[in-house]
């Protein structure tokens, strides 16, 4: 019995999603799951640590904002404005619909993963544009509305990992035009995909997540680069630890830029 009044059987393991479907099964008032919760469900990037410890998170369930929120071991109970069109159901959850999943996220997370999750989002197809247009405007005034505001123009859903949207997000901030995501060139009689490139100077930059690349995969990627370079392009290779410096990242990429651009 996760939540009382409730009941689930002895072999299933209760993971943050059922404990969520309980804790709002139970409840003695309307009730959805909302913001990192949500997220979750809705499998939008999250940030890595909720995203990598999940079921050690208190499971974040809303009520309306004039209600009271829910007091119960594992919840995080918030009260909420919850217009019906922000509502929906998930495998039979309540739940906010990813746009307002997003809004709301953006009161806890970093203006970089504010970027990343709408990629996602747009990538998933679990919103539109216009959805994210209009859920902005919606919540003027709210906590994270600059960072989502901010984000919006430069949502790409060509980006396919949330690495890519960091290093994106830090370029333009730092006043660099956006980059193609994941383009695809020709090299003679071969595509090539690149990470991040602005195509008209042939300036690339690509991230090497070293923790997810075997030597197989190193060695392919430096055949590939090489290629490239031979073909004229600048490929600046960067890792995790140059998120630490993003500055130096953008003062790098605007030199090459203004190099190509002479």
């Amino acid at each position: 019995m996760p939540v009382r009044g409730t009941r689930v059987r002895g072999d299933v393991d209760v993971t943050h999603a059922l404990m969520t479907q309980c804790l709002i099964a139970a409840a003695d008032r309307f009730a959805v799951a909302c913001d990192l919760t949500s997220a979750h469900l809705w499998s939008m990037v999250v940030p890595g640590g909720f995203g990598l410890d999940v079921d050690a998170q208190a499971c974040a369930v809303a009520t309306i904002r004039d209600g009271t929120r829910l007091q119960s071991r594992g919840v995080r109970g918030r009260r909420l404005e919850l217009p019906p069109e922000h509502v929906t159901l998930l495998n039979g959850t309540p739940i906010t619909t990813p746009a307002r999943t997003w809004i709301d996220c953006a009161a806890f997370i970093s203006w970089t993963d504010v970027v990343a999750m709408g990629d996602g989002l747009l990538r998933a197809s679990l919103a539109t544009r216009d959805d994210l247009s209009r859920i902005v405007a919606w919540g003027k005034g709210r906590r994270g509305i600059r960072a989502a505001r901010w984000a919006l123009p430069i949502l790409d859903p060509h980006a396919e990992s949330p690495a890519e949207s960091w290093v994106r997000a830090h370029l333009i901030r730092a006043g660099i035009r956006p980059p193609a995501c994941n383009p695809t060139v020709r090299i003679g009689n071969r595509r090539v995909r690149l990470d991040l490139a602005w195509l008209p100077e042939k300036v690339a930059v690509e991230y090497d997540g070293v923790e997810h690349h075997g030597p197989d995969r190193h060695l392919h990627d430096a055949r590939r680069r090489d290629l490239l370079r031979r073909a004229g392009w600048e490929i600046v290779v960067i890792r995790k630890e140059d998120l630490a410096t993003p500055g130096d990242l953008a003062a790098v990429v605007a030199q090459l830029l203004r190099s190509r651009q002479a």
